[in-house]
């Protein structure tokens, strides 16, 4: 009997440090399918994706494993893929278009928090209120993670919030806005999809080790990417937390349990928080199909559950589905 066909479909053709990890997860995927039994390729989308996606139809996969996280450069088409592959009948792994175009752009997924009644940070793409003029913002891209387009430099108080979102916007392009900074510890809660329901992985904190009076507990874009950069050497990530924090990892929990309803989430996801000095969690991102690397966040938590490489990505393309309702006019 002929192996079941699962190519490995990523948007990694540029030269970016987080593309290069991208080619990492891609190889490790692979790597992995092929130890479980399953044929495979490493697809690149590139300048002509239609293309590519015409080319995969004809080989007939059982499921495209996707990876895709940005099309020709962009975070914001993204989704297109998969709504493509939702139209061609291709079962693909993750989470279908509309939850990734609702999630991927960042001011969509804050505003529908916030009509859902779920804790997420205050936010403005221009002028703060008067009265908040020294309370510290980060100025985020809206369409591209990773921190991409972020330093310390991003943090500004609210009266420059404007200025520092037009600069951003004309040193990177595309769009930024700025979102009040939660002076406290930094969670990723992951999530498997399985036939027992949502799987809670044991939550990690990112620690900052070491950091000076006055440097942000945060991570830019060079402290994600670059191993030799000081974010990068000084931070750890840890799962053994003490008791009288177990309240606050269950609120967590929940909170992303709610958060994977209301987006009607699919396959893996990730969710961040930052949690105030007064306790108080505040969901800054949400991560469908998030990194998969040996090394990523994600992974990490799902060996801390007992997972080993080749059953979670089972489990994940077990969980592949074909179609979802469109997301034309989602931005």
């Amino acid at each position: 009997m002929t192996a079941p066909y699962v190519p490995v479909l990523h948007d990694a053709w540029g030269t970016a440090a987080s593309e290069e990890d991208t080619l990492v997860q891609a190889r490790f995927v692979a790597a992995t399918l092929e130890d479980c039994g399953f044929r495979t390729t490493i697809v690149a989308l590139g300048p002509q994706p239609e293309q590519s996606l015409r080319s995969l139809v004809a080989t007939r996969p059982r499921v495209v494993f996707n990876l895709v996280e940005s099309l020709q450069g962009s975070g914001r088409k993204a989704h297109w893929v998969a709504r493509a592959m939702e139209r061609l009948d291709l079962p693909f792994t993750g989470a279908p278009a509309i939850a990734m175009a609702q999630t991927n752009s960042k001011l969509t997924c804050k505003r529908i928090l916030h009509q859902q009644g779920l804790p997420t940070p205050a936010w403005s793409t221009g002028v703060w209120p008067v009265d908040q003029a020294n309370d510290l913002v980060l100025v985020k891209s809206v369409w591209e993670h990773g921190s991409w387009g972020m330093d310390e430099n991003a943090l500004v108080p609210a009266g420059r919030a404007a200025a520092e979102i037009r600069r951003r916007q004309e040193r990177f392009g595309g769009r930024f806005f700025a979102e009040a900074y939660i002076a406290g510890r930094e969670f990723n809660l992951a999530f498997l999809e399985t036939d027992q329901g949502v799987q809670a992985f044991p939550p990690a904190e990112m620690v900052f080790v070491d950091y000076p009076d006055g440097k942000p507990h945060m991570l830019g874009y060079d402290d994600k990417w670059d191993d030799s950069s000081f974010g990068s050497r000084h931070t750890q990530r840890r799962f053994d937390f003490p008791g009288h924090d177990q309240p606050l990892l269950e609120r967590m929990t929940g909170l992303g349990r709610q958060v994977w309803a209301v987006f009607d989430l699919k396959g893996y996801v990730r969710v961040d928080f930052r949690v105030d000095g007064d306790g108080e969690p505040w969901i800054i991102d949400i991560n469908v199909n998030p990194c998969l690397a040996p090394d990523a966040g994600f992974m990490a938590a799902a060996v801390r559950q007992g997972y080993t490489a080749g059953p979670l990505l089972e489990r994940i393309l077990r969980s592949a589905r074909p179609s979802s309702p469109d997301v034309d006019g989602w931005g």
